[in-house]
């Protein structure tokens, strides 16, 4: 891939322009994403949207790399990742390049099930297609680098251009909403509150030590393990729903 088309400099109104055409192909081409919001996603409709971003920006000339031989692109619907929109993996075996590009569609379904709007990529998103475009035009960048020069980072400041310079990210990570932060807004619980909860038929008094899709409560007991404040507890994984934050 020629390095040179990353180094574009587009002004706002032409990538607001450009990314219309880029829903349009999407409409046209991914079953689940012909509305702005969504209820299920397949591993097609992520190709859809990395062809339609392929050609509006890049001429096809991604796609046209993942075809060369010895050289593959796949894609994988990342279930469990709870703190980042999505991941690019690159692996050389042999003489072969394998690429995977991983969306979280989870993140997204949770964050716009809290929130109207969310800042993706340093961009305000009012919906989840415009949240996913904005995750895979990241990807895509990660995924050219590793075509170009075989490696990647968000932190560098080449990448840091380059999102800016073709997409308009101020930001080179994603900002999703995080399993602690939904908590946070929708059962004003976060780590480090006191809670309480019930456990077969006791009332049971804890910390909240980290949330994903439950809360991790550690509760002080003789028969639980150290940690590393000094404490020693057994650790409880409650439903969000079933949390009291109680104060002290």
């Amino acid at each position: 891939m020629d390095s040179g088309l990353l180094y574009k400099r587009l002004p706002r109104p032409e990538v607001l322009l450009r990314e219309k055409g880029v829903i349009s192909s999407i409409q046209a081409t991914a079953g689940n994403l012909t509305g702005p919001d969504f209820r299920k996603i397949g591993t097609a409709d992520l190709s859809a949207v990395f062809d339609a971003i392929d050609q509006v920006f890049f001429a096809g000339a991604m796609g046209s790399e993942t075809r060369l031989p010895g050289t593959s692109l796949s894609f994988r619907l990342a279930n469990r990742m709870t703190h980042t929109g999505g991941t690019t993996a690159f692996r050389k075996i042999g003489g072969d390049r394998k690429f995977e590009i991983s969306i979280a569609p989870r993140v997204i379904h949770e964050t716009f099930q809290t929130v109207d709007k969310a800042t993706v990529c340093g961009l305000e998103c009012t919906d989840m297609r415009m949240a996913l475009i904005r995750i895979m035009q990241h990807e895509m960048i990660h995924l050219a680098e590793f075509f170009c020069w075989g490696e990647s980072s968000c932190n560098a400041k080449r990448f840091r251009e380059i999102v800016h310079g073709l997409f308009g990210h101020t930001e080179s990570r994603h900002r999703m909403l995080t399993p602690a932060e939904k908590s946070r807004l929708t059962h004003q619980v976060s780590p480090g509150d006191r809670v309480e909860f019930s456990f077969q038929g006791k009332r049971i008094s804890g910390t909240v030590n980290r949330i994903n899709k439950r809360a991790t409560v550690l509760v002080p007991s003789p028969q639980g393990r150290r940690y590393s404040d000094g404490g020693v507890y057994v650790r409880y994984y409650v439903p969000l729903n079933d949390l009291r934050r109680t104060v002290e």
